[in-house]
């Protein structure tokens, strides 16, 4: 019997069915073999309730195209897996980039707050090395063109305004940056500023003394912009570690 035939068979079968409730052509294939199967001709019962929700229609869809199912099903996950990476990725990348905030310096009992625009230049961090030296006894002479820091064993370095190097006992390094020496008020570095790159200072002071031990210990936190500078003593006598400078600090430019 052709699908019409049977049709048609079902639909005089259940005269019922044509009080709009639903029609025997609305019936699947699946769902005509079902009625065929458990009603007799003589069986007036009334259709079972066809269910047309988004729900319902969703799983018929899904079984009839399973393979397109499951493409789109992989494609989402796969969607789904790459905004996970991309935003782990940019929290690593916030987590670890560098603070904008002024920077708050801790200079041995003494605390101040440097501006960050001020403080930053090309992306390099500067500082005042004279306060910095005076608080670590270290004797500071100079002019507007140039600025020299004697340590206590008589080690220098000189600094040049506007140059990109300096001089370690003689002997000319890499500065990493520019020397900005300018003179406020009065001579013989009384007076005087001079900055340079943060990277330098803390070369300055890197150099051993005492079973591995700096003599003045210079830390950033680039996530608070907080730093510290203090000088290291002796735990027998309180006193300060003596300051040295050495070239072996430092990147040697050759002449």
């Amino acid at each position: 019997m052709s699908k019409k035939s049977k049709k048609k068979q079902l639909f005089d079968t259940f005269p019922e069915t044509r009080d709009g409730k639903r029609s025997a052509d609305t019936l699947s294939e699946d769902e005509l073999k079902m009625l065929a199967a458990t009603r007799g001709e003589n069986d007036r019962g009334e259709l079972p309730h066809y269910d047309n929700s988004d729900l319902a229609q969703a799983k018929r869809y899904a079984k009839k195209n399973k393979f397109t199912v499951l493409f789109v099903a992989l494609t989402i996950l796969l969607a789904l897996a790459v905004i996970a990476l991309l935003s782990v990725f940019l929290y690593r990348e916030l987590a670890s980039a560098p603070s904008t905030e002024d920077f708050k310096l801790t200079l041995g009992e003494d605390e101040s707050v440097i501006k960050y625009k001020s403080a930053m230049k090309d992306d390099v961090l500067y500082l005042d090395i004279v306060p910095i030296a005076r608080y670590a006894e270290i004797i500071v002479s100079g002019s507007e063109t140039t600025l020299k820091l004697t340590a206590h064993d008589g080690s220098s370095i000189r600094f040049e305004n506007g140059a990109n190097y300096a001089y370690v006992d003689g002997d000319k390094v890499r500065l990493e940056g520019v020397a900005k020496i300018q003179l406020l008020d009065g001579e013989n570095g009384e007076n005087i500023s001079c900055l340079i790159p943060f990277s330098f200072i803390e070369r300055m002071f890197a150099c051993e003394v005492e079973k591995g031990t700096p003599s003045v210990r210079v830390r950033l936190n680039t996530k608070t912009n907080e730093i510290l500078i203090r000088q290291v003593v002796y735990t027998s006598s309180g006193k300060p570690l003596p300051v040295r400078f050495s070239v072996d600090c430092f990147d040697v430019i050759a002449n």
